[in-house]
């Protein structure tokens, strides 16, 4: 009787231990959330800050103070502290760094540093057409007319058939690189005349291209390109002379 009773007792402390220790990881999962989630939404708060920064410096083409450049260089490296890995953040740190070379607030080695990110987002998120526009864009301030350029720009023109940013890119470089006579340009230049015609008719991308077409005076030449590609385009969103 005494041997059952110790038994029966023993069944009992062994079920509340189990239910102890069962309390106890759902308590510590419990936990991990929560510093999980209040990391992650820290840094998304930062992140979101600081990618309205970039877009109203794009917007305005410059970056209007150093201490708002310092303070989103701050932003997202906090955002990367917090979720590291996250090829969102990644690709902005690279933006920072590449904006704050072409405002003079930082040394010309941030650019590298700005392919460094681009290149570990391409690792993560391969099929992004963005981040191989940043790298073609880089290799451009770089002054880097090469291989690796026309690779990374043959990447986003496959990946972003109708991106906004490839669009925009494919004009900036193709206009330019024909102004200046460059021979890479011939390596691009139907994919050139191809990418302003879909920007032109994409309200997104449409009013960045004629205003570079206007502030580089190449309105003969594009003119001369979309009549020979897309009539319809040139006579709708071209004031052709």
């Amino acid at each position: 009787m005494i041997k059952q009773k110790e038994h029966f007792f023993q069944q009992i402390l062994s079920e509340l231990k189990r239910k102890r220790l069962f309390a106890t990881f759902v308590f510590l999962v419990a936990v991990v959330g929560f510093i999980n989630a209040f990391r992650f939404g820290g840094a998304s708060v930062d992140y979101y800050s600081v990618r309205n920064t970039i877009e109203a410096w794009q917007n305005n083409a410059h970056i209007q103070t150093k201490d708002e450049y310092e303070e989103a260089k701050s932003a997202i490296a906090n955002a990367n502290m917090l979720h590291h890995s996250n090829p969102f953040y990644m690709n902005l740190t690279g933006q920072i760094k590449e904006w704050g070379f072409v405002s003079g607030f930082d040394e010309k080695a941030r650019l590298q540093d700005a392919k460094f990110n681009y290149l570990e987002v391409t690792k993560l998120s391969p099929l992004w057409p963005v981040t191989w526009t940043n790298l073609a864009m880089v290799k451009w301030r770089l002054q880097e007319f090469d291989q690796e350029m026309l690779a990374y720009l043959s990447k986003a023109n496959e990946l972003g058939p109708y991106s906004v940013d490839v669009h925009i890119l494919f004009t900036r470089l193709g206009i330019s690189f024909h102004d200046a006579k460059h021979p890479i340009y011939a390596d691009i230049e139907d994919s050139v005349h191809e990418r302003i015609g879909l920007g032109l008719r994409n309200s997104d991308s449409r009013t960045f291209i004629l205003a570079f077409i206007e502030s580089t005076d190449s309105l003969i030449d594009v003119c001369r390109w979309m009549k020979g590609k897309d009539d319809h385009t040139a006579s709708q969103h071209l004031n052709c002379p």
